[in-house]
């Protein structure tokens, strides 16, 4: 099967210029690109935003490899998809969906290894609880660039406006094509190779409408539109026919809703492409949060940062002020050992010889020591050493005092050593 047409012709149309150079002034607007195939060549047409923007024909090439990455929509060859209509006894959308993969499958169109991808059904028309189906079984590929702009792949007679009770006829490259209408939408088409003999062509087309007889698709036809140059003006099968000499063809069109069929390459790079902007969009996302999370951070140490310096200044001026007083009250503690009458020495030991009992203890040492005194000596016994413990709690002056005594040493004449430690209170 060829897929490159014959020879290279390039179409101009003076009414164009203009159009084009308007629309060249506006950069912030893209054109939409489509590329479809027509008699010998591929065309490019491109239209730009808006309702009342016109498709105008920029370039025609051999080859649609020639368009580059510059097409949003193709219009695939007519022959490279195969159309099947008919009526089924059915209004039920899953079961119409149902009888009309079973219809393909039996007629040997798709098999068990068709992806349900490739295969595109539509309801036209329900009649009571009948039901006219359309179904196109997509190619498992088509060589094109594999980029992510696309935005649909369609059959060329998807890109065509049709009238009702109007056929179209067309050729593309070595192939002839004929599309059927159901009121104004595509029903079926069929490509025929013998494009070159016009004899053989008439009689292809006299086996296809007879092939339609059953489906009840050819019964409001009237006209045939033949931009092909193949079928006599006088007319053909009983149906007039009006010979359409336009080496540019019809204005194209967008259909909608479009096929969900994308090329292999073709969907792996949008599946690619869409990965990678929800990889940007999270990362933009993560920015923005760690971007927050530094200026909160941010603040929050700056307000730390003014809070502090706030506190060392009001520290700095209470030290200030509170220097004086400090430094006398440092005097008067250097002093007080020597003003206090409670620290001095003799008034320690004055108050650990009081509390001796008549007889029968005895103080070995006696110590001041910076935060206390200390108390070393001997007992007749145990009972005399208690005693005067507890006398030594109780005296005057001792309640500036914590008070310890670990258990007396018992002596091997009965007699005990025992130790006090007397700390100043804080």
């Amino acid at each position: 099967m060829r897929r490159h047409f014959r020879k290279r012709r390039k179409t101009y149309h003076p009414e164009l210029e203009g159009i084009l150079k308007k629309n060249s002034q506006n950069k912030t607007q893209h054109a939409i690109r489509l590329a479809r195939p027509w008699n010998d060549l591929w065309q490019l047409w491109e239209k730009f935003p808006g309702e009342n923007e016109p498709w105008i024909l920029t370039s025609e090439a051999t080859s649609i490899e020639h368009f580059k990455n510059d097409l949003h929509f193709v219009a695939l060859p007519a022959r490279e998809v195969t159309a099947l209509a008919a009526w089924f006894p059915t209004s039920d959308p899953a079961l119409l969906q149902e009888s009309v993969l079973l219809q393909l499958e039996v007629a040997g169109f798709t098999s068990s290894s068709t992806l349900p991808s490739n295969v595109d059904v539509r309801k036209l028309q329900q009649n009571g609880e009948t039901s006219l189906a359309r179904a196109c079984v997509f190619p498992s590929d088509f060589p094109v660039s594999p980029t992510p702009r696309y935005q649909g792949f369609f059959p060329s007679p998807f890109a065509i406006a049709l009238q009702e009770d109007t056929i179209l006829c067309w050729r593309e490259g070595d192939w002839v094509v004929v599309v059927v209408p159901c009121r104004t939408e595509t029903a079926v088409w069929e490509a025929c190779s013998n494009a070159d003999d016009p004899a053989c062509f008439k009689g292809w087309l006299e086996s296809f409408f007879l092939e339609l007889q059953p489906t009840k698709l050819l019964e409001p036809i009237r006209k045939i539109k033949d931009f092909s140059g193949l079928l006599p003006p006088s007319g053909f099968l009983g149906i007039s026919v009006e010979p359409i000499s336009d080496p540019q063809g019809p204005t194209p069109k967008i259909p909608s809703p479009l096929p969900s069929w994308f090329p292999p390459g073709v969907r792996d790079a949008i599946a690619s492409s869409e990965r990678m902007k929800k990889i940007r969009i999270a990362a933009i996302a993560a920015s923005v949060v760690l971007a927050a999370i530094a200026l909160s951070t941010g603040s929050f140490l700056i307000n730390l940062h003014w809070k502090t310096l706030t506190l060392q200044k009001q520290l700095q001026k209470i030290e200030d002020q509170a220097s004086p007083s400090m430094r006398t009250a440092r005097q008067w503690e250097i002093l007080a050992p020597s003003i206090d009458t409670s620290l001095f020495p003799l008034e320690r030991l004055l108050l650990a010889v009081q509390s001796l009992p008549r007889e029968g203890v005895r103080l070995s040492v006696f110590e001041t020591i910076p935060d206390g005194i200390r108390i070393e000596g001997d007992a007749r016994n145990v009972g005399l050493a208690t005693l005067y413990f507890n006398t030594l709690q109780t005296a005057p002056g001792s309640e500036a005092f914590d008070w310890k005594m670990p258990s007396p040493a018992l002596q091997p004449d009965n007699s005990a050593r025992f130790a006090i430690d007397g700390r100043f209170r804080q």
